[in-house]
């Protein structure tokens, strides 16, 4: 019997010296052998390490008792066992240690049969609380301070408690570090027994953006963030210049401020378009022509008494050819303002008149928009060469029904393009001039004359 269990334990120490452990700090590695020490944190602290069970043989190992015995340590993340570790492979898990007495300690780690002693150490501290309204908070080492969000220019400050509750002087020694952050006044070099003092760290952020520091409090670090962001925008304004609030007008639009601005952002302007009549289509001609659509960037700097779009004082602005109301909409620093103009309806706007003569007779061209969308009477007078009117006089012709279906269809606002062709019976060419009138919901337009 002995020999066969001297037999069987032979076999088995190749298959143990296969496991071995390493204490793992980011991507590097230590080899441990007999004891390793975690380190030494203040009573009440935890210190934590990340482990390493790796197979350094040829062939796989079973893994079935993973444990740790002794005050104060406590294994993490261990995986589920058993299991088998591939030879070249390893298992990771996590230990950690916190003891509220000072002291010294250890515990045994086990692999099944593989042993290793951990130490660490617990050392007498302050203890450290932070005010966050009306309550305090206890803080350990690793704990965050969060100071919100800051004004770049302006300061937030937390107050630090530091206590004595044991029976010896303890070192306090506080150290700041990280840009936006400072000390306001000096800390106390230490703390006698039953003592207690104020510790006040400040937040002034130079600029936006996230603000990381650290306060070291004897073995204690306690980590700061803020966001830094930048003081908000004075209230906008829209102005706008248009002396004239008709069609196929163009304006200029600014943004002054309430005050000069104390710091910087942008914002976007947009401008909606509502046609007056009812199912009207919109007007394409309805945008900021430095941009080419309806939308445009806005920016303020520190001292800015008015915003700017793209370095230029003012905008330009189109009002298209359909009668309606353009709203300006700004939104910026946290405000939205408005501001509207409104175009009224008007008689047809002619220009571009054209006559000519043809083998089919008298043509004539006009181009123009309505913005009401409703022309469609029209009468044409034609004049000899001494200016007279041509027998018979004005010649009706309504159109309304083509003009519908053109605005109906057509995405060019109020925009069109007139064609009449007239048929002559004798002497043409003693036809000299014509006159056109356009008749829409707003009244008629005559044209000035034109000549063949």
């Amino acid at each position: 019997m002995s020999a066969r269990w001297l037999l069987a334990w032979c076999c088995a120490a190749p298959l143990f010296a296969q496991l071995h452990f390493f204490a793992v700090n980011g991507a590097s590695e230590q080899s441990l052998d007999a004891q390793y020490s975690l380190g030494t944190a203040a009573a009440g602290d935890s210190l934590t390490q990340r482990l390493r069970l790796k197979n350094l043989g040829t062939t796989d190992a079973a893994l079935s008792l993973l444990s740790v015995a002794g005050e104060g340590f406590v294994l993490k993340s261990v995986p589920a066992l058993p299991q088998t570790i591939s030879a070249g492979k390893s298992l990771d898990f996590t230990v950690s240690f916190q003891a509220s007495d000072p002291g010294a300690y250890s515990a045994s780690l086990k692999a099944d049969r593989l042993s290793l002693i951990l130490q660490a150490k617990a050392v007498p501290a302050v203890s450290i609380s932070v005010e966050e309204g009306s309550a305090r908070r206890t803080l350990t080492s690793g704990a965050t301070v969060d100071f919100g969000s800051v004004e770049r220019g302006a300061s937030a400050a937390r107050r630090f408690f530091l206590e004595n509750q044991t029976t010896q002087v303890l070192a306090v020694g506080a150290t700041l570090s990280g840009p936006g952050f400072r000390l306001d006044g000096a800390p106390p070099a230490g703390l006698a027994p039953g003592d207690s003092a104020v510790l006040a760290v400040v937040c002034e952020p130079a600029a936006a953006g996230a603000l990381a520091g650290n306060l070291q409090i004897a073995q204690r670090q306690v980590l700061l963030k803020a966001m830094g962001v930048e003081p908000p925008l004075p209230h906008p304004e829209i102005l706008l210049d248009l002396p004239n609030p008709a069609s196929a007008q163009q304006g200029l639009l600014r943004v002054p401020l309430a005050s000069a601005s104390q710091g910087s952002g942008s914002g976007k302007l947009t401008v909606d378009f509502r046609p007056a009549a009812s199912g009207a289509l919109d007007d394409p001609a309805v945008l900021f022509p430095a941009t080419g659509n309806r939308v445009a960037s806005v920016n303020v700097a520190a001292g800015d008494a008015a915003a700017s779009f793209g370095g230029q004082a003012a905008l330009e602005f189109q009002t298209g050819t359909t009668a309606g109301t353009l709203l300006f909409t700004l939104q910026l620093g946290g405000h939205t303002v408005q501001a509207s103009v409104t175009v009224a309806p008007a008689s047809v706007h002619l220009d571009a008149l054209r006559g000519a003569r043809s083998s089919a007779g008298l043509d004539l061209r006009a181009d123009g928009f309505d913005n009401t969308r409703s022309a469609g009477p029209l009468r044409f007078t034609f004049y000899d060469r001494a200016g007279n009117p041509v027998p018979p006089g004005a010649i009706p012709v309504d159109i309304s029904a083509d003009f519908r279906r053109y605005f109906a269809a057509a995405n060019a606002g109020g925009l069109f393009e007139l064609h009449a062709v007239f048929p002559v019976s004798g002497a043409a060419d003693q036809i000299a001039a014509a006159e056109l009138e356009i008749t829409n919901s707003a009244g008629t337009t005559r044209s000035e004359r034109i000549t063949f």
